[in-house]
C-alpha cells in the first residue's frame, strides 16, 4: 500500500486514481486532519460484503465446517458455469 500527502495527491490526482484502478491497490492519503484510504469501489464493496457475512455466527460455522472438510480431503472440484 502506498502513502502520500494530500498535497502530492492534489498534484497527481488523475495519475493516482488511474493507478488505484489499474493496480487495484489502495493508497493512503495523509492530511493534518487525519488519513483516508482510496481504493477501487469493487474492493470496498467486497470488503463490506465479507464483513457483513462474518457478522452472522451461522455463516461463520458453515465456513469453518467447509474449510475443515477441504482440509480433510473431502473437497470436490466442480466446473464454474460463468454464463449462469
Amino acid at each position: 500500500m502506498t502513502a502520500m500527502t494530500s498535497a502530492k495527491f492534489r498534484k497527481n490526482i488523475i495519475q493516482t486514481i488511474t493507478r488505484v484502478r489499474e493496480d487495484r491497490e489502495a493508497v493512503i492519503i495523509e492530511h493534518g486532519l487525519g488519513s483516508v484510504v482510496m481504493m477501487p469501489l469493487e474492493e470496498y464493496e467486497s470488503m463490506n460484503e465479507t464483513e457483513l457475512q462474518m457478522r452472522y455466527p451461522a455463516n461463520v460455522r458453515h465456513l469453518e465446517k467447509s474449510l475443515a472438510q477441504l482440509d480433510a480431503g473431502q473437497g470436490k472440484e466442480r466446473p464454474i458455469n460463468w454464463e449462469a
